[in-house]
């Protein structure tokens, strides 16, 4: 019974919020040329989408994202804040394949009225 009671305070006292909204394109070739495709949301495969399995440019405009090397959220990952990118060595990655892109969600204490 407390670890219910428990369960229902925390639930009271913190809600997740999504900060701001998301927005990122990626470019098929560097500095921001070649074909480009805009996310707003989280895309398991990239590859659907923007039918290349190669980033090799960013520009993250809002929120903070996260790269994944494979589809599905698997492989190394790759965090980029917002700003240009204007080769796939500039987020740290030494491959510019890249299968899935996720917004990075920022949780939030909830105040109390």
């Amino acid at each position: 019974m407390i670890s219910i009671l428990c369960l229902l305070v925390l639930m009271a006292h913190t809600s997740a919020m999504k900060q701001g909204s998301f927005r990122i394109r990626i470019y098929e070739r560097e500095d921001f040329h070649g074909q480009m495709m805009e996310f707003t949301e989280d895309s398991p495969h990239v590859f659907e989408r923007f039918h290349h399995h190669e980033i090799h440019s960013a520009d993250a405009q809002n929120g903070d994202w996260v790269f994944y090397e494979g589809p599905n959220y698997r492989g190394r990952q790759y965090y980029l804040r917002p700003g240009k990118y204007r080769r796939h060595s500039n987020w740290g990655a030494t491959s510019p394949r890249i299968g899935s892109i996720r917004a990075n969600v920022t949780y939030t204490k909830a105040t109390k009225p």
